[in-house]
């Protein structure tokens, strides 16, 4: 018996059907559709041979010698006894197949509506807005400002670059709100006049450092040329704001 493809199994099975489920279901299937196949067959001799009739064929249909391969103890299915069985059957697991596909579109547009989608970087961007660039001026705008801190994480694993740095030391409990002004003087630094006329996002948040009581300060933040389509923007500004969630959860 041929077996599912790995697209259609992991299809189902990502609806919430048990591959144990779609298997039985599909083994139902199959043998519906080698008597479809025959019956088919049956009705272009009968153009021939009008005596011959649909449900001889079926009737005189042999049972397939089970597969050598065939793990033990796996049940056999015999072949339906009329074609209005295979083709319930057939409409049935269709039916079962439409459900999954709408159910699996539906929570993909759940999933881009929350997050954004992924997007890949302009063939011809500017060099400032790749990793390097944008990690040396970030470095260079912390000690333009005097403010402690570096460049500690980035994420270029998809358009825009994301590069964040920790602010002051790390304390029992952090100043949000003077860290936010330091972030403010690392922006208005010369370093990063470069940066003044882009577009711009991104977020200041704390996290308890691991095996410490102690908090850290992140300053993210994603430069990208100014789309002017303000619909991809704002695309764009969601994407960001979900991956710098992701990195914040990443580091708790």
């Amino acid at each position: 018996m041929k077996t599912p493809s790995a697209g259609a199994l992991g299809l189902l099975i990502g609806a919430g059907l048990s591959s144990a489920a779609w298997l039985a279901a599909y083994r139902n299937v199959e043998p519906c559709k080698a008597s479809l196949e025959v019956a088919n067959a049956g009705y272009q001799t009968e153009r021939e041979r009008p005596a011959v009739r649909a449900e001889t064929l079926l009737a005189s249909e042999e049972s397939p010698a089970p597969s050598e391969h065939a793990q033990a103890g796996e049940p056999r299915h015999s072949q339906p006894e009329t074609l209005p069985e295979c083709a319930a059957k057939l409409s049935l697991a269709q039916r079962a197949a439409d459900d999954c596909t709408r159910e699996l579109r539906r929570q993909s547009a759940d999933r881009e509506f929350e997050q954004g989608k992924p997007m890949s970087f302009p063939p011809s961007l500017d060099d400032k807005f790749k990793q390097e660039a944008l990690v040396r001026a970030i470095s260079a705008a912390f000690k333009d400002a005097g403010v402690k801190g570096d460049v500690q994480v980035t994420d270029c694993a998809e358009y825009p670059c994301i590069a964040c740095g920790n602010l002051g030391d790390d304390a029992p409990q952090a100043d949000v709100n003077a860290l936010i002004g330091d972030a403010r003087k690392v922006a208005g630094t010369r370093s990063m006049a470069m940066y003044r006329d882009v577009a711009k996002t991104g977020n200041v948040f704390t996290y308890r450092v691991e095996g410490t009581s102690l908090e850290r300060t992140l300053f993210c933040q994603a430069f990208y040329p100014k789309p002017a389509d303000k619909t991809l923007d704002a695309e764009i500004k969601k994407r960001v704001g979900y991956r710098i969630e992701q990195l914040k959860e990443s580091l708790q």
